[in-house]
């Protein structure tokens, strides 16, 4: 696990980002997908995930834009990241989530943000991980911490596809 701490600049720019994203989807009528909420939970969503894909910018050395509008591009340079609000909160991976990509599960409480570790897609896509923790018939793959791939072993360098 990493822990990072975001300077009031890197959240307010993640913040930022994340309202733009909101505001851009609902503008185009974008659903959020898995069943996710709408109106302002799902504004909270959006700079929730900004706020961690920030961090793991920052933890990358790499370049982060936020890419605004573009529904299908990298969280971060080939790096997936998905971002919780609470600490006993899995990393979740999709069916159609790509098989080669890191996904990285970020715990956020402002300013601190805790990297909590990676699976490949592949990987992830487990039969024991398949749940619907909600019981609203929302399936997917719900990779445990302690199954998590420690962050000193991924490379941050390689070109995932």
């Amino acid at each position: 696990m990493v822990e990072i701490t975001l300077s009031s600049n890197s959240i307010f720019i993640a913040c930022t980002t994340g309202i733009w994203r909101w505001l851009n989807s609902t503008k185009n009528g974008k659903r959020p997908k898995y069943g996710a909420p709408v109106g302002f939970q799902g504004l909270a969503i959006a700079i929730l995930g900004a706020i961690g894909e920030c961090a793991v910018a920052k933890w990358a050395n790499k370049y982060w834009d936020g890419d605004i509008g573009n529904y299908d591009a990298d969280d971060v340079q080939g790096l997936q990241v998905r971002t919780v609000d609470s600490n006993s909160k899995r990393l979740i991976i999709h069916e159609e989530d790509k098989d080669e990509q890191p996904y990285i599960l970020v715990y956020v409480d402002p300013p601190n943000v805790m990297i909590k570790g990676w699976k490949f897609g592949n990987e992830g896509k487990n039969s024991k991980y398949w749940k619907d923790p909600s019981g609203k018939n929302r399936f997917a793959y719900f990779v445990d911490d302690a199954d998590l791939v420690d962050m000193k072993h991924l490379p941050v360098t390689a070109q995932y596809k």
